[in-house]
């Protein structure tokens, strides 16, 4: 062990990183040392080995510590939960909670069993129900349907109540003036070294409305700053510390589910549940039992995993990655194990993993819709990565609703960076790539359906660049599935394309000859053209499209999903909310005034007939030739007017 640290200090020293990086990384190589041993001698080159280590440094990320530090600084939970407060707070220490709809956070189902175990049984009518629990059923009903003077009777009745069948504490913190304050209730388990594991949280209103906040983000923040405490550090480090969060306001209950990763990450896994039934109705009054018997089960869960989690005293990796690290079935079954987040993206989850079978680098996604049908056609005749695995049915229920969908790493990248870097070679066979895996599709009666260019990766095969297409969440079946409900209205999408319409064949013609366009005018640049070497006082239009991805690693991970866009619209609510923008969204009406060449205004709707809009400006008739798109580093499109041939 200490020989294995000693040659990971030599090496971290060897390759350059600065000081305060080194003390990141010993302190995680500590406690993971076996692991990178095992990987580290998987990349052969210096700068792979950098990428590498500087990825799991970055596990224990300034965002975690700075969740921790001022959580601990905070204003009282009744105070930091009010409107005015938390508004301002989520710009400087968020809940990722949805508040507002770019603070969505991955989906907590991905973490641990026990929050899709919840949802199975809540909604499982067949799910089983003593008789002797009805009695006391009736009693909380009547009880949360009653009208109280204070909120205090309210919860002081509820906690009663809940006593009776599980056992509640009021246990206090020390905020930093050191007063203490304590939630409405929580159900803890010991653990080992006698500390004490918080498995729910619950927060009451007397009534909605009353108590100038939301009980769901007050018990938010009674997680958040529970958890956060030093007492609470040993279990903090080891694992995402699981914990439900039941709310009340008046006669309405709500259950939500938290995990502690870089950011604290709360999501609802009921709706807003009236408990003013009739009590005649059997539907309603087992929808209450369900939801009480579900909870039984999910306690139980988390009770179970709390007395067996491994304890950290320094933070460990497996309170950040997801908790599925196996796939496949009998012989072809596998293990893996994740080395980092590949997207700075909390909406995202997309892994970079290493086989354990066979040290082999694999890309871990998880998705609400995948077409892996069309993903193997396409991999078949090497237009795609291999699809090494997709989830069935009854997995996808275990992990929320996700699919699984793992796929081999290539070291590629996408045909949008390889344009920022004016990496398009003239030897290259990009469109021939493309439009044959289309027809492929075409011809089995599929529609890819959103083909720009973050989603064809460029491989390097014999000094030939070629393509593969990455990305089917949106692909479909002709004149039958459809669009996603929620698409970035910013894009100019080819024409009939819009949320709900039918995905069309036409469509992916129409992004195939703005491909065809793009790659045409980028063969006739010069090498010395702005494309490849523009200097700072070449004018430019800047058009934000993504966020810079976590690592500048030059591979298909930086791309295996569309970018983001830097600010969801309100209308983007669905999983597909960080869809990219086009890459000339937000063109200003005109180019510089300086410039003799300008941009014609983009026409309010979208055109009859797309003509390479997506990715170039339109405008006069040379405008195609006189601008060259440029991705920068940090995330933008930059088009970049082109000295006249």
């Amino acid at each position: 062990m200490d020989e294995a640290l000693h040659t990971l200090t030599t090496e971290i020293n060897r390759l350059g990183f600065t000081p305060k990086e080194q003390i990141s990384l010993v302190q995680y190589f500590t406690h993971n040392v076996q692991k990178i041993v095992s990987f580290l001698p998987n990349f052969t080159t210096d700068g792979d080995r950098r990428v590498y280590l500087k990825s799991l440094s970055l596990l224990s990320t300034p965002k975690y510590m700075d969740t921790v530090k001022n959580s601990l600084e905070a204003e009282p939970p009744s105070t930091s939960a009010k409107p005015n407060r938390f508004s301002v707070d989520q710009k400087k220490n968020p809940i990722l909670n949805g508040r507002p709809l770019d603070l969505i956070g991955p989906p907590i189902t991905l973490y641990h069993r026990a929050f899709s175990e919840f949802l199975e049984n809540f909604e499982d009518v067949n799910l089983e129900i003593s008789p002797d629990i009805f009695n006391w059923i009736t009693d909380f009903i009547f009880a949360a349907a009653e009208f109280y003077d204070t909120e205090d009777e309210r919860l002081e009745k509820i906690r009663d109540i809940l006593s009776k069948k599980w056992t509640i504490d009021l246990i206090e913190y020390q905020d930093k003036s050191g007063i203490g304050h304590s939630c409405d209730g929580v159900f803890m388990c010991k653990i080992k070294n006698k500390l004490t594991a918080y498995i729910a949280f619950i927060e009451g209103k007397n009534e909605v409305g009353s108590g100038g906040c939301d009980p769901s983000i007050q018990g938010a923040i009674y997680y958040r700053d529970h958890w956060s405490q030093h007492r609470a550090q040993e279990i903090r480090n080891s694992c995402c510390v699981p914990s439900l969060i039941i709310t009340v306001a008046g006669p309405w209950f709500c259950v939500l589910g938290a995990v502690f990763l870089n950011r604290v990450v709360v999501q609802p896994l009921t709706d807003t549940i009236p408990f003013t039934v009739n009590l005649r109705n059997d539907v309603q009054v087992m929808r209450i039992a369900r939801l009480f018997q579900a909870l039984d089960i999910a306690f139980d869960h988390l009770t179970s995993f709390y007395q067996k989690v491994e304890l950290s005293s320094l933070p460990s990796d497996r309170r950040v990655f997801p908790y599925i690290q196996q796939a496949g079935f009998g012989k072809n079954a596998f293990s893996f194990t994740y080395i980092c987040e590949i997207l700075d993206d909390h909406s995202r989850p997309i892994w970079k993993a290493m086989r354990d079978d066979n040290n082999k680098m694999i890309v871990v996604k998880f998705a609400l819709k995948y077409n892996a049908k069309a993903h193997i056609i396409c991999a078949k005749k090497n237009y795609a990565p291999e699809l090494l695995y997709y989830s069935d049915e009854e997995e996808a229920k275990r992990l929320g609703g996700y699919k699984m969908i793992i796929m081999e790493y290539i070291d590629g990248i996408s045909l949008a960076r390889k344009f920022n870097r004016g990496e398009i070679k003239t030897k290259n066979n990009i469109y021939a790539d493309v439009k044959e895996s289309i027809k492929l599709l075409h011809d089995k009666n599929l529609v890819f359906a959103d083909l720009r260019t973050p989603n064809i990766l460029v491989d390097e095969i014999d000094g030939c660049q070629r393509a593969k297409l990455i990305d089917f969440d949106w692909c479909g079946v002709h004149n039958q599935d459809r669009y996603p409900l929620s698409m970035n209205p910013t894009i100019s999408w080819p024409y009939g394309v819009k949320p709900y319409a039918l995905l069309q064949k036409d469509h992916d013609l129409t992004w195939l000859n703005e491909l065809k366009e793009l790659l045409d005018n980028s063969a006739k640049s010069s090498p010395q053209s702005p494309i490849t070497s523009a200097s700072k006082s070449s004018q430019s239009i800047n058009i934000p499209i993504h966020q810079k991805a976590s690592s500048s690693h030059t591979s298909t991970l930086q791309s295996m999903l569309p970018n983001i866009p830097q600010k969801a619209s309100s209308s983007s609510i669905s999983s597909h909310i960080s869809k990219p923008q086009s890459i000339f969204s937000n063109i200003p009406q005109k180019a510089p005034s300086s410039h003799t060449s300008t941009l014609q205004s983009m026409p309010p709707n979208i055109p009859q007939k797309a003509s390479s809009s997506s990715f170039i400006p339109q405008g006069s008739a040379t405008s195609a030739s006189r601008w060259n798109p440029r991705v920068c580093s940090c995330g933008c499109i930059t088009f970049r007017p082109v000295t006249a041939m």
